[in-house]
């Protein structure tokens, strides 16, 4: 995340793809640790997304294909936006 000038960093969205929060935190850990010679923690093993939209869309881990692919056990759960607070509020 270092740049052509010296001691300058880059991170989140000024970087481009994939620009989610999630994402540019632990870009900015990076480039914090990188900046200031700390040794790096692991990097996590999955990363949320999460998308500001009107619904909000998050997802972590695995997709439910990948899941029944593994022949992992899993439980699948649908949230209907008419059926939230922010639907009802909505109208």
């Amino acid at each position: 995340f270092r740049t052509s000038a010296p001691n300058i960093y880059a991170a989140g969205d000024v970087i481009g793809f994939p620009s989610l929060a999630s994402t540019s935190m632990e870009q900015g850990r990076v480039a914090a640790c990188h900046a200031f010679g700390v040794p790096l923690p692991p990097p996590p093993e999955t990363f949320p997304y999460g998308i500001y939209a009107v619904p909000e869309i998050s997802t972590v881990g695995q997709s439910e294909e990948q899941v029944r692919e593994s022949g992992g056990a899993y439980e699948v759960g649908v949230a209907r936006f008419r059926e939230t607070s922010r639907g009802h509020i909505m109208g």
